[in-house]
């Protein structure tokens, strides 16, 4: 079962490392002004991608024992709708022009985008405390900086653009990383 937890977290890195891309390129260009729907579209993309990925962690629950990688699939379950639940109230503000919910609009997503730093930051420590059982420690170390780097500039809310653009390197090392992991004979 564990190596079924392993693929499906890596098809969930590999969402992540297509859908952040995108959803910055649309908000560069503001796209969703116009297409304030896609927006709510790609936001429920986004949470099912750390929901998927958050599995991976499970996976080094139940094959390294690994304390960590629970809390981190726990998490993983519970953070990405604190995302989903701004948006869809930016989106209610857009098309109702309820101006009086932008306070709430501002903490959600000030809130959203701290905590999943904080469970970026949390994916990357579980990484490289699993190094040695992955059986590619060097892939562990690399996958565990990024994804705590990622989630430093989530974390910094105004650097948050940088950490966009570091989850493609930081995904795809973790997609090949779980690919190639021991699951220890499960």
């Amino acid at each position: 079962m564990s190596k079924a937890n392993f693929i499906i977290g890596a098809v969930g890195m590999l969402m992540l490392t297509i859908i952040v891309p995108v959803m910055m390129a649309m908000s560069f260009f503001d796209i969703y002004y116009y297409l304030p729907g896609l927006s709510t579209v790609f936001a429920i993309v986004l949470a099912v991608s750390i929901l998927l990925g958050g599995f991976a962690f499970l996976g080094f629950r139940n094959s390294y024992d690994s304390t960590v990688g629970l809390v981190a699939f726990i998490l993983s379950l519970i953070f990405p709708w604190f995302l989903l639940a701004a948006n869809l109230i930016s989106f209610l503000i857009f098309i109702t022009w309820a101006y009086y919910l932008l306070g709430i609009w501002a903490i959600m997503a000030l809130l959203g985008v701290i905590l999943v730093g904080i469970l970026f930051i949390l994916w990357g420590v579980s990484f490289i405390m699993s190094r040695e059982d992955t059986g590619n420690s060097g892939l562990a170390i690399a996958a565990g900086v990024l994804w705590i780097l990622v989630g430093a500039f989530f974390c910094a809310y105004i650097l948050e653009f940088i950490g966009d653009i570091l989850i493609i390197p930081a995904g795809i090392v973790a997609m090949i990383l779980l690919f190639m992991a021991n699951t220890n004979g499960t």
